[in-house]
């Protein structure tokens, strides 16, 4: 019959004979140490998950001998069973064939015996309960086994060296994208708002540095592009295929209505300089009216004559004074005016060359 006593001191003395092959540091320790303490159930545990590590057979060996002595009869006999089965030239196979004889009737006569109930979570004691990934026996991240007993990895809500951050997800544009380093354009994780994101902010390599794909009308002008405003409208100073557009020119107003006003100007000079010739003119056909009338009425044509010819002196007086210069300055103004206003509008009119224009600054992101 097996005792109690008779497992404790086999594991004890096993553990203190050789060191483990391939066990954790520690690892073997605490299993020995819930035996010697009599917490069976958490020391068969433990020898399960060593077991899993380095394949031994005593580990398996001592998992259902721990098993055996918590009195969870139904766990010892399978893994008494899984022994026989991987290992089965284990020096100790009689034994365990005895323990099994024995388990089985023990099962017959009293029950299955008390199972072995889970483990309370306590990240760091070597023992895989309920809710943990992994227990490696400490509370070191980064080691394969993270402080939370979760493995080693981006998601896994615990920060390592190597990680910017750790929200415990993968999901991008949260603040903490799927590669665990911080939301932005170039860490490489495409977020909600990017239609790219190659790791780098370098315009032209087909993700531009705000994280669209390299192509007129993204915001960023890249090589081969005059310009990049963000869109593909034109006569906003940058064309759809990114060239600089002539800026827009307002019309001449002031150098148009200027000349306009020196023209009208000019020609009013122009008709009042001619004043004293049109009344020259006059006069001269009056002194012919009076010649005419000589014969029929002396009195009256020696009149009109004299009229004439002071009126016609009047204007030849008048045009010498102002008339001339009235027309010389007012034709000056016309031929000036209409200079300005032709000069004012052909400017206007005009083709710019988009070569002579000032670029076209990226209103989102990029140089010009």
């Amino acid at each position: 019959m097996m005792s109690i006593a008779s497992i404790v001191a086999f594991v004890v003395v096993a553990a203190g004979s050789a060191a483990a092959p391939g066990a954790p540091p520690g690892m073997t320790e605490a299993g020995v140490r819930a035996a010697e303490e009599r917490r069976f159930c958490d020391a068969s545990s433990i020898f399960v998950q060593l077991h899993g590590i380095n394949h031994e057979p005593l580990a398996l060996y001592r998992a259902a001998e721990t098993a055996f002595a918590a009195g969870d009869f139904l766990a010892a006999i399978r893994l008494y069973r899984a022994l026989l089965d991987n290992h089965p030239g284990f020096e100790r196979a009689a034994v365990v064939e005895s323990r099994v004889a024995e388990l089985l009737s023990r099962v017959r006569d009293s029950g299955p015996g008390t199972a072995c109930a889970l483990p309370p979570r306590i990240c760091g004691d070597w023992i895989v309960s309920s809710g943990e990934g992994c227990d490696d026996g400490n509370i070191i991240d980064g080691d394969g086994c993270d402080a939370t007993c979760m493995p080693t990895g981006c998601g896994n809500g615990q920060r390592t060296a190597d990680e910017v951050c750790d929200d415990g997800n993968a999901t991008n544009g949260d603040g903490c994208d799927n590669n665990c380093t911080a939301s932005a354009c170039g860490n490489g994780a495409i977020g909600p708002a990017e239609a790219c994101d190659d790791g780098n902010t370098v315009d032209g390599d087909g993700c531009d540095a705000n994280c669209t794909a390299s192509v007129c009308g993204n915001g960023v002008r890249a090589a081969g592009e005059g310009c990049d405003d963000g869109n593909l409208e034109g006569g906003d100073g940058c064309d759809s295929f990114c060239a600089v557009e002539a800026p827009a020119r307002p019309f001449p107003v002031l150098p148009v209505v200027g000349g306009a006003a020196a023209v009208v100007g000019g020609v009013v000079g122009v008709v009042v300089g001619t004043l004293p010739l049109t009344a020259h003119d006059q006069a001269q056909r009056d002194i012919r009216a009076a010649e005419d009338l000589a014969p029929a009425n002396p009195e009256v044509a020696l009149q009109r004559a004299t009229s004439a010819q002071q009126a016609q002196a009047r204007a030849q007086q008048d045009w010498s004074t102002w008339g001339i210069t009235s027309v010389v300055v007012g034709s000056a103004l016309v031929v000036g005016g209409v200079v300005v206003v032709a000069a004012a509008i052909v400017a206007w009119a005009w083709p710019v060359d988009a070569a002579d224009a000032a670029p076209v600054d990226s209103t989102v992101g990029g140089s010009p």
